[in-house]
């Protein structure tokens, strides 16, 4: 019978967190995909078919919107591609991945109660920290995005690790330590910082649950333990490193730190910390963009009281152990430990340093606190003493405390449900759910972007364009303004004036050099060669294709103008140097101005960095080689490579060969010019070209080998 009551408990407590869910979140299956849904789930090859089963372990889960892995995404998180595979066979419909949205936190939900259980011996403490944790307005992010699965997986497999081992350490097995490092394992397949949360929190769990001493914790059986998390741990890097590239996919550690300085860090820690603290108890409105756009300043009143804050919370973390509240420590350390990496690791992968879903996680903690106060007021037998209290000696102490918790926690609910029912439908569909946000924060810039995009996609233009400017006016310093001129561009661009959007792809350049986005140099270099402007669309082509040599459009454009420069040149050579080096002029008798630097397509850099090696002569024609000492950030554009003879003489270079193994560049000039003084021009991908002059000197007689080495280059 006590076996049969304690199943029926089980239904119970499920059946409850079901009813709110839906009581909460049930409108959430009328939604459609939103945002990020639409290239992982929507348009997404990789997940409709179990053929591509493969693809979850070698591939990652941006790999079809992106056209690849390696060295294009930070993520690899196989169970969130295998959480949408699976979903779509059983039906593509968006209803069908916001059930197993649903299904997944409801599983989270009842793992939790689980685990406080284990920790408190109190199932009504449990039942209120899943109950509060699922109504908190905080979570409705999560809840309602499909693209969130990698948040939700990470609660299941973190509170499953955190149960076996509270299992293993009440009656050790090797099956159950096994269990802790699968689900270890299965926990960083779903999102990379469970390499760090899990040993952490269980860490935390032996130091405050088990009141480990620290000289315990390098003692081989339990030094050995946390070896063991190497295991899975190795596992996972070598199937990313397979997936990814580099030794565990990590050959951008920049992009994981993001770029911003010391200071910016230290200020955002503090300042990060104090907002998440103040979003869990005011959590209103939500938005999904928070408009971050504070210039850190470690002297101002809001940067002292975010560390005043953070410190007052490691002040009452203390109290709490020296309390002997232990469980409670262990919660507030289940935040700390489960923000932290949103303090850090921010600015990763977009320029949202604050997001609602950041505490999904973090939030669990903070509900143990609420529930554990309470159920401290639920437990009541007495009035405390002292002075205040006398007004209450008469009433029912226990009648009153549960009377109180229960209307604290229906008020919790109510406002709960007010903030987060009709906030659900605000995420029907990715319009709907960015015009309402862009009520509430007009400067996300980012979110207005997506927006303007989708009305392009749709072919509502007009729409787009109104975004795209709208972005100019209220966000001029977005760090990916060029994506707004980019689009402009495009615009124009559809509307065949080629002059106006020649206008606003170059202001995209202009503003994208700190960005390294080859598409905007590629718009404009593509629109110059509409205007049949081959010249000056060299440089964008190149710097994109520099910028990605993967990208298939600017290396076609490149190579189209290339050819046809290249293919015009001898009947052109005039012409060609007056464009380069004069903007058009047909002057000969200026030709000495245009080398000191003209107003051409290119202008002369003030230091060369090609050395005059030596020239060698055979039938009619002398080689002249070169060193070049560029760096790999500077491309030389060897078609264009010309020569003067000295006072006014242009020299056709008739054949440009690059030697790889000695790095030399060998120019074949007519013979007739070796006792003349040339200037030779190599032109760049930056607009500039490097002058060297070369005296006239007695050509140095070639060897037998000088003759077999370069017979072939002076014969054009």
């Amino acid at each position: 019978m006590n076996y049969l009551y304690k199943i029926g408990k089980q239904y119970f407590v499920l059946a409850a967190f079901t009813a709110v869910i839906f009581v909460f979140y049930g409108n959430t299956l009328l939604n459609g995909f939103v945002l990020d849904d639409r290239p992982v789930i929507q348009d997404n090859t990789y997940i409709q078919s179990l053929r591509y089963l493969p693809k979850v372990i070698t591939g990652c889960i941006w790999e079809h919107a992106i056209g690849g892995c390696k060295g294009l995404s930070l993520h690899y998180r196989p169970l969130h591609n295998l959480s949408y595979l699976l979903t779509w066979q059983i039906s593509s419909s968006p209803w069908a991945f916001h059930a197993v949205s649903l299904l997944q936190f409801l599983t989270a939900a009842y793992l939790i109660f689980w685990l406080v259980k284990l920790l408190t011996k109190k199932d009504f403490l449990a039942f209120l920290t899943a109950l509060i944790w699922i109504i908190h307005p905080i979570n409705n992010e999560v809840a309602n995005w499909n693209s969130a699965v990698p948040a939700r997986l990470l609660v299941i497999f973190v509170s499953l690790a955190l149960i076996y081992y509270l299992k293993y350490r009440a009656a050790p097995s090797r099956q159950k330590l096994f269990l802790v490092y699968l689900f270890y394992f299965l926990g960083i397949m779903s999102k990379e910082t469970v390499v760090f949360i899990t040993p952490a929190l269980i860490l935390a769990a032996d130091f405050v649950i088990f009141k480990m001493r620290p000289v315990e914790f390098i003692r081989f059986p339990q030094a050995r333990r946390y070896a063991l998390f190497a295991i899975p741990l190795l596992l996972y890097l070598g199937l990313r490193t397979i997936a990814m590239g580099s030794f565990g996919g990590m050959s951008n550690v920049g992009s994981y730190v993001g770029g911003l300085s010391l200071y910016n860090r230290f200020y955002y820690f503090f300042w990060l910390f104090a907002e998440y603290f103040k979003a869990l108890f005011y959590p209103y409105p939500l938005i999904f963009f928070h408009d971050v756009s504070l210039k850190p300043n470690i002297v101002s009143a809001e940067f002292i009281v975010s560390v005043l804050a953070f410190f007052a919370f490691l002040v009452l973390l203390y109290a709490v152990l020296k309390n002997g509240d232990r469980v409670l420590a262990f919660f507030m350390l289940w935040f700390f430990i489960l923000i932290l990496p949103f303090l850090v690791f921010y600015f990763v992968v977009s320029e949202n340093y604050f997001a609602e879903r950041y505490l999904f996680e973090p939030s669990v903690g903070f509900a143990f606190v609420v529930a554990y106060l309470l159920n401290f007021l639920w437990r009541r037998k007495r009035w405390p003493s002292g002075m205040g209290y006398s007004f209450f000696a008469g009433l029912p102490v226990k009648k009153v405390c549960k009377t109180a918790t229960l209307l604290i926690l229906v008020i919790i609910m109510i406002v709960s449900w007010v903030i987060t029912f009709p906030r659900n439908k605000f995420w029907h569909d990715t319009v709907t759910f960015i015009e309402h946000d862009l009520q509430l924060n007009p400067n996300a810039a980012s979110m207005r972007k997506y927006l303007a995009d989708v009305f392009k996609d749709r072919g509502d233009y007009e729409s787009a364009k109104a975004q795209y400017e709208e972005i100019l006016r209220l966000s001029p310093d977005w760090i990916y303004i060029d994506q707004a001129y980019a689009g402009l561009g495009n615009y124009w661009h559809s509307k065949g004036d080629l002059d106006k959007a020649q206008e606003y792809y170059q202001k995209a350049v202009d503003a994208s050099q700190d960005t390294g986005d080859y598409k905007s140099f590629s718009n404009l270099g593509a629109v110059l060669m509409e205007k049949q402007d081959y010249l000056r669309a060299l440089s964008p082509l190149c710097k994109a294709v520099r910028l990605d040599p993967s990208a298939p459009e600017p290396q076609n454009n490149f190579g189209r103008a290339a050819a046809i420069i290249d293919g015009t040149r001898r009947e052109n050579l005039v012409f060609l140097y007056m464009q380069l080096m004069r903007g058009g002029t047909s002057d000969i008798s200026q030709i000495s101005q245009a080398m000191q630097g003209g107003d051409g397509i290119f202008s002369a850099a003030e230091h060369t960095k090609i050395n005059f090696k030596n020239t060698v002569c055979l039938y009619d024609y002398c080689a002249y080689i070169f060193s070049p000492q560029i760096g790999p950030e500077e491309t030389l554009l060897p078609f264009l490579i010309m020569a003067e003879a000295f006072p006014n003489e242009l020299v056709e270079v008739k054949k440009a060969v690059y030697q790889p193994d000695t790095g030399e560049i060998i120019l074949n000039v007519d013979q007739k010019y070796q006792d003349r003084l040339i200037t030779f021009m190599f032109p760049t991908c930056d607009n500039t070209y490097y002058a060297v002059q070369v005296a006239p000197q007695p050509a140095a007689f070639p060897s037998a080998e000088d003759i077999t080495a370069t017979s072939a280059e002076l014969n054009p």
